[in-house]
């Protein structure tokens, strides 16, 4: 179950969700506008519940994609965006870099249960401000978003010290993954299959193909079931 959760209705595949909060007198001018996207209901539910106890930060939007998000970064003043990897049709870290095409002064922080190790170097290179893990209290989360909107980059003191690296023999190659790649094999390795893969990600299954291959190349794996083993593995965490 997606972290920071509670129980709400599911919009539809690729719709923006408004948030309407009541006026506050006098302090609504100083708080901060802030986007969640999170394809997860119930996460955008508990992020909205633990950002908006705070004076001075107010959660404009939510969106469940990266598309619905863009067109909120285009028509609202956004201070910044909190956005989960895992997307339908362009995943965060494209988002991380479509947003701040548009915007270059805008602060991202990317919230995700993936491999700090290895997908918070790669939120930061992309332009992100900052990357949390799921699993972090309400607290921590309130304090990475502070800290970016104060203009620094917020990590963990694991990934502090161990930026641009990972565990694991295959580290090495997994770095040298595409951010789709990666994103594919963490799939794979949880079990999905070519055709959900494709559905999850709206692509074709041709392309998944592709970046099977391509993965193969860069892993020196010898066929397909050498890749869903590996990747099983991997997400196991038994590599």
């Amino acid at each position: 179950m997606p972290a920071f959760g509670m129980l709400n209705a599911a919009p539809g595949p690729s719709e923006i969700v408004p948030t309407v909060t009541p006026p506050i007198a006098e302090t609504t001018c100083l708080r901060r506008e802030i986007l969640v996207v999170d394809d997860h209901p119930m996460t955008r539910f508990g992020i909205k519940q633990i950002l908006q106890a705070q004076p001075d930060l107010h959660v404009l939007a939510e969106a469940n994609s990266a598309a619905a998000a863009l067109e909120i970064v285009v028509r609202n003043e956004v201070d910044l965006i909190i956005a989960d990897i895992s997307l339908p049709g362009r995943n965060g870290l494209e988002l991380v870099k479509d947003a701040l095409a548009l915007r270059p002064a805008l602060k991202i922080l990317v919230c995700s249960m993936h491999d700090e190790l290895l997908y918070g170097d790669r939120a930061i290179r992309a332009g992100a401000r900052g990357f949390i893990m799921k699993d972090e209290g309400g607290q921590a989360l309130v304090n990475a978003v502070r800290e970016v909107l104060d203009g620094k980059i917020f990590v963990s003191s694991r990934l502090s010290e161990r930026r641009g690296s990972a565990s694991g023999p295959g580290a090495g190659a997994l770095r040298n993954m595409s951010d789709r790649e990666l994103e594919i094999f963490t799939l794979i390795g949880s079990g999905h299959r070519t055709s959900e893969i494709a559905e999850m990600l709206h692509i074709s299954k041709k392309t998944v193909d592709t970046h099977r291959s391509n993965m193969r190349e860069k892993l020196a794996l010898a066929n397909g079931n050498a890749l869903t083993y590996y990747a099983t593995h991997w997400v196991a965490g038994k590599l």
